[in-house]
Order: structure tokens, then C-alpha cells, then sequence
């Protein structure tokens, strides 16, 4: 009977030891996973300020004719000839395909949606590559999503610029004639 009751305190005491160390683990997780929030949205507000820069370079040398459509149709072609391929969880077949579709438009026929889905391609190359570690990936969706801001400033944002001039008349007409002037290099 001895036996079992002091095997019983032993268990008991191990238990005990066992729920403190657990309970302060789980404290010390929860602190590096707060930690690690604020790290991530630190990264998250830098990646969107250099994507936002990045589209607002392209816009300046897209309205100063440095970038034409002549440079993002060749770079579309390249990043068509560039695509990695797909044997994974993320980056699947049905996804290459779509970029392969997306990619072999007509350039005229680029929307806002392509632009959105080649961005959300390019995530999904980035997820790939984080469960993967297939270095190609990571270096072609950085290639991707600034293939996408190109089509976008490029090829379909001056549509709708043109819309909008069509739309409100002379007030879009002083700022094609600057658009113009700028081309023309005056």
C-alpha cells in the first residue's frame, strides 16, 4: 500500500511539473508569436511601400516614354519563356497553364483581372517556394509581379485612361496633352 501511495505522489508531482512547464511553454509561445505578428506586419507595410514605389516608378517612365508598349510585350514574351515548371502542392499544372494562358494574349485584350490573377500566381509561387524551397520559384514570381505592374501601367491602364478622357472631355485633355508633350520631349 506504501508503494502505491508514494508511486501515486510521484505521479502526482510529475503531473504537476509537467502542467507548470506546459502552461509557462505556452505563455513563452504566445509572447514569440506576438513577436513575430508585429514583424510580419513591419515586413507587410515594407513590401507594399516597395510595390507601391515600384508602380509609381513604372508609371514615371511609362508617361516620360521610356517604357512602351514595345518593352512590355517583350517583356511579357520573356516572362512567357521564362515560366518554371510545375510539380507541386501551390504552383500545380491548372496554375501553370493559367499563366501560360494569361501570358499568350493578345496584349490589347489585358485586363485588370489578368493583372490580379498573375499577382495572385506569383503568391502562390512564393507559398510554393516556402514549402518547397525551389529557389526558381521565388526569383520568377519576383520577376511575375513586376511583369504585372509593367502590364498594368503599360497595357491596360492607358484603356481606361482613355475612357476616362472619351468620358470627361476636356478635363482628361489637359492631361493628355502633357502625357503628349512629355512623349514628344517638350
Amino acid at each position: 500500500m506504501d508503494e502505491v501511495l508514494s508511486t501515486l505522489v510521484i505521479l502526482l508531482s510529475v503531473a504537476s511539473s509537467s502542467a507548470s512547464l506546459g502552461y509557462w511553454l505556452a505563455k513563452q509561445f504566445e509572447k514569440i508569436n506576438a513577436k513575430l505578428r508585429v514583424i510580419e506586419a513591419r515586413l507587410d507595410g515594407l513590401e507594399m511601400g516597395i510595390y507601391g514605389f515600384n508602380e509609381l516608378f513604372l508609371k514615371v517612365l511609362e508617361a516620360k516614354g521610356v517604357l512602351s508598349r514595345t518593352e512590355a510585350i517583350a517583356l511579357v514574351s520573356a516572362l512567357r519563356g521564362l515560366i518554371p515548371g510545375s510539380r507541386s502542392k501551390y504552383y500545380t499544372r491548372e496554375v501553370e497553364s493559367r499563366l501560360r494562358e494569361i501570358l499568350s494574349k493578345d496584349p490589347d485584350s489585358f485586363t485588370m483581372d489578368d493583372v490580379e490573377e498573375l499577382i495572385e500566381i506569383a503568391r502562390l509561387m512564393e507559398k510554393e517556394y516556402m514549402a518547397s524551397g525551389r529557389r526558381e520559384l521565388l526569383d520568377y514570381a519576383v520577376k511575375l509581379r513586376i511583369g504585372a505592374l509593367v502590364i498594368k501601367v503599360v497595357l491596360v491602364e492607358p484603356k481606361t485612361r482613355g475612357l476616362e478622357e472619351w468620358l470627361f472631355g476636356s478635363l482628361g485633355a489637359g492631361e493628355s496633352s502633357s502625357r503628349e508633350a512629355a512623349r514628344a520631349g517638350g
